[in-house]
């Protein structure tokens, strides 16, 4: 009788980095302004990969202080709803800045909190981050005034919803960058930054923090374009702040909140009769999401789900 050997081999990389970054902001002041606006990758659960816009011309919007010392806004249209929750850090009350690392609000935890659902859809696992611009309260619960950009994902998902709400919010000037991006070292990334504002003059935008090696060209007129090339020794998060101002000295500010990573993948060689990998190659990326978690033995479990008919590891 003879017994054949066969193996399953493989190669796993992924970077772990863990830095909180909390930014200020400038208020901005003009008009009050009411609207929600979205805009939905392919395989986001909750946007179905749409844009929505909505003004108070579609429907109804409302706001108050929810339970955990945060903001809920809720939009009641004809043909659509939506509810958004945001509440910050060990539940103290929401103040202007940026949240990264948000998990889903109302489930436990110390850290910032977030959950955009409605017509489109809703899902579980939710993270992402947020940035409030504008907040106030009246001596009850209401919320007077409201003004935040988001994004989040759902679960093991890595398409995002982002989007921007205002609730009787005073906007003038309105500086538009990324939220957060994740580039990985020796890559370069690059992003526009745009602001908007009443009539048709220039509205200068500064950068502020900029890594070694980034550059951010303004256009002279209302935009201009971030660039970097991380090296390797720039592993790690870094935080850029925009300034936008106007000729009549309004202005607004956002954070955005960059990870730079070494590489993350997986790579499966398995023989024939190996009845794990069924005598297959496999091979991922960090276009899918990797979930890493401490187990049992003090050792380490890292785990990932595939869209397609391999499944998950």
């Amino acid at each position: 009788m003879r017994f054949a050997a066969s193996f399953l081999r493989a190669r796993f990389s992924f970077p772990l980095v863990l830095v909180l970054a909390l930014g200020g902001a400038v208020p901005p002041a003009g008009a009050a302004d009411t609207s929600l606006t979205m805009t939905s990758e392919p395989g986001d659960y909750v946007g179905n990969g749409r844009s929505y816009s909505y003004t108070p011309a579609q429907g109804t919007f409302s706001a108050q202080r929810n339970y955990e010392q945060g903001a809920e806004v809720v939009f009641n249209g004809s043909s659509a709803y939506w509810y958004l929750d945001f509440s910050g850090v060990n539940d103290a009350p929401l103040q202007i800045g940026l949240y990264p690392d948000a998990t889903e609000f109302q489930y436990s935890g110390t850290g910032p909190k977030l959950r955009v659902s409605g017509s489109g859809g809703s899902c579980s696992g939710i993270t992402g981050s947020f940035r409030v611009k504008q907040i106030s309260y009246d001596t009850g619960d209401q919320v007077t005034s409201f003004w935040a950009v988001f994004e989040q994902r759902c679960g093991n998902a890595t398409a995002f919803l982002r989007g921007e709400i205002r609730y009787n919010a005073d906007v003038t000037v309105a500086l538009s960058a990324p939220l957060s991006r994740v580039t990985v070292r020796l890559d370069t990334l690059t992003f526009p930054v745009t602001a908007t504002g009443p009539g048709s003059g220039p509205i200068t935008i500064t950068a502020a923090n900029l890594p070694e090696g980034a550059t951010f060209d303004y256009d002279g007129e209302r935009g201009g374009s971030f660039r970097w090339t991380p090296s390797a020794r720039q592993i790690g998060r870094h935080r850029i702040t925009f300034l936008a101002t106007d000729d009549g000295g309004n202005a607004d500010s956002t954070t955005t909140d960059i990870r730079v990573t070494g590489l993350t993948s997986l790579e499966i060689s398995s023989e024939a009769g190996d009845y794990v990998g069924q005598g297959r190659e496999y091979f991922y990326s960090d276009s899918i999401r990797f979930i890493v978690y401490s187990n049992d033995a003090n050792g380490v479990m890292v785990g990932l789900q595939t869209n397609k008919y391999d499944g998950s590891w």
